[in-house]
């Protein structure tokens, strides 16, 4: 089963076990990894982030937009949106085409098979961008929504 917030669920593949993305393996019931596909099967993003941050990944086979993390998508989440801010775009010596990875965590207040539980009231998120160019991992959000 793929938990995760409605504007990713439909990209995400659970990951399991080492990865190229981080080290630190994902421990408890309400964590999960999953790495971003594009509906096309492509898996290399062109990443833009702001200050939010919100990121969003364009493919680079068929140009679909994909928003990885927004504060405004997430109920527990407040954010002072500033709507004059731009997105930029992420380079990595000189490479701006990469894979991407999100971790996922959700409160424990409430199980998964509850009525209340919502797959969009994240608590934290991780995003990592692995490089293909250069073979490095690099974390570009580390935020806690609630």
């Amino acid at each position: 089963m793929i938990y995760a917030p409605s504007h990713i669920k439909k990209y995400a593949k659970q990951i399991q076990g080492e990865n190229k993305y981080f080290r630190d393996g994902i421990y408890g019931e309400v964590t999960f990894a999953y790495e971003i596909s594009c509906n096309c099967g492509n898996k290399e993003f062109v990443v833009y982030k702001n200050s939010e941050p919100k990121v969003i990944a364009f493919c680079t086979s068929c140009g679909k937009q994909i928003t990885l993390y927004d504060l405004i998508e997430y109920p527990c989440a407040t954010t002072a949106r500033d709507p004059e801010e731009k997105l930029e775009k992420i380079i990595n010596k000189s490479n701006d085409k990469f894979n991407v990875a999100i971790i996922i965590q959700y409160s424990d207040q409430f199980a998964f098979n509850d009525e209340r539980f919502d797959e969009n009231d994240i608590t934290w998120c991780q995003i990592f961008l692995y490089d293909i160019v250069n073979l490095q991992s690099i974390m570009i959000v580390d935020d806690e929504t609630a």
